[in-house]
């Protein structure tokens, strides 16, 4: 997910003018043939066509729809959700007046990968691969998300993937040192307990909630 939601101040009408004439002319018409940025009212700030929308909303909604259909059959889009995360909102750049956005952007994307790669793996055919692949696509965007570390701790732990296990507790620890962040006791036990060496039971791929 690139530059996706913005948070689009109502400028006055004249200001920019040439600016605005510019930008609705290359944004071009809607199949109604008004204009993608219509010429604001009197009074009124600029806004896009309701035609115009981003992939940040695409996610909520397929995100919505997934939740509210459980893991029986709300995978799906769950997984076209997350097909639309490329990157860090607003290409990883420093915005103060999105940070609120951003801020809330991380959170329903990890909430989403979270709760995705729980049910691919709690599923009565647990897909691993997806559920690690979910995982690592979410910590691209927020690397201090100690959920998502268990997370993948717990699918490498099912996976019997004693490498990939050494991996990622070193990466959490160097994320730790890089914010100055002391892990949560629960990422403490988790890495207790894949590291004792105890394999997982059979059948037990539960990603906790």
């Amino acid at each position: 997910m690139t530059t996706t939601s913005c948070q689009r101040d109502r400028l006055p009408h004249f200001a920019y003018p040439r600016q605005s004439a510019e930008l609705r002319n290359a944004v071009g018409l809607h199949t109604d043939g008004q204009p993608l940025l219509p010429r604001p009212k009197a009074g009124a700030g600029y806004a896009f066509h309701p035609a115009v929308t981003s992939d940040w909303t695409q996610f909520q909604t397929l995100a919505r729809q997934g939740l509210a259909a459980g893991p029986s059959t709300g995978i799906e889009d769950l997984e076209a959700a997350m097909a639309l995360v490329r990157g860090k909102p607003f290409g990883g750049r420093t915005l103060p007046w999105a940070d609120p956005v951003v801020q809330d952007m991380l959170s329903r994307i990890t909430d989403t990968a979270h709760t995705l790669a729980r049910w691919q793996t709690d599923s009565t055919r647990p897909d691993l691969d997806a559920a690690r692949h979910t995982v690592h696509k979410a910590l691209e965007v927020e690397e201090t998300s100690e959920t998502l570390y268990r997370d993948l701790l717990t699918i490498e732990r099912a996976a019997g993937n004693t490498a990939a296990i050494r991996r990622t507790v070193t990466r959490i620890q160097q994320m730790a040192r890089t914010y100055d962040i002391t892990l949560e006791d629960t990422t403490e036990d988790t890495i207790a307990l894949v590291l004792s060496g105890k394999p997982a039971p059979t059948g037990a791929h539960t990603i906790h909630a």
